[in-house]
């Protein structure tokens, strides 16, 4: 009821604003990941209501300070409220490119639930993933454009969707990577990788589905399915 509703705000501005996120490698597939504890989980806002938060010209650097992915951010969260679902734009420029992300999302735990979520990639360069690859005991990558469509919906038991990746003139470094953490997601390290989804200077990949073991597992066996299905056809 009224009463017990939390404060109600119309609209909250942010300006010039930055974001420094830790820099996790990409974690083999055996191993577990720790679950956030229920009882220790707390609303991102509690009992607010926001109608609209907008955050403008902000910055996101992965790892170091200096580390920038996104840059002239701007976000809008409308209609934050307690067990419901918020509305979340996101545009910025992102190495070179732009990013365009839309997504539904709610802040009733310690970790935002994304319930849907679509992401659009532009004429990105690689090169800001460098220390992440090598993190993870891949190979960087020297040259190429990114291009990138992923739509995805929280479904019963799982995860369902789209992700098409285009990789224009993409040129690996050179060297020996035993640690390649791609190995353990789909059957194949970068190299492989490559080799099996170029044609000529492009490298395309397009992956749908879904299932109930979690958004990481359902992407690697799809990738690796899709692979194999690559290899079996040519």
């Amino acid at each position: 009821d009224a009463l017990s509703a939390g404060p109600h705000i119309k609209r909250i501005q942010l300006k010039e604003w930055k974001y420094q996120a830790p820099l996790h490698p990409l974690a083999r597939s055996d191993q577990q990941t720790v679950p956030a504890t229920l009882s220790d989980a707390r609303s991102w806002f509690g009992a607010w209501q926001i109608d609209l938060l907008e955050m403008t010209d902000g910055e996101v650097a992965v790892g170091q300070s200096d580390a920038v992915w996104l840059e002239g951010a701007d976000v809008e969260i409308s209609n934050i409220r307690p067990e419901a679902r918020a509305a979340l734009v996101l545009r910025s420029a992102f190495g070179g490119g732009s990013l365009l992300v839309r997504g539904a999302v709610e802040f009733s735990s310690e970790r935002p639930l994304v319930s849907s979520l679509k992401v659009s990639v532009r004429d990105v360069l690689p090169f800001f993933a460098r220390d992440w690859l090598r993190l993870s005991g891949m190979p960087a990558l020297h040259r190429g454009r990114l291009y990138a469509d992923m739509a995805l919906k929280e479904r019963e038991g799982g995860w369902g969707g789209t992700v098409y990746v285009r990789l224009q003139r993409g040129v690996l470094e050179e060297g020996v990577f035993s640690e390649d953490v791609l190995l353990s997601h789909v059957g194949f390290n970068t190299y492989e990788l490559f080799s099996r989804l170029s044609k000529g200077d492009r490298l395309t990949l397009k992956i749908t589905g879904g299932g109930g073991d979690g958004l990481a597992s359902t992407r690697g066996k799809a990738f690796g399915s899709c692979l194999r299905g690559k290899e079996a056809g040519a």
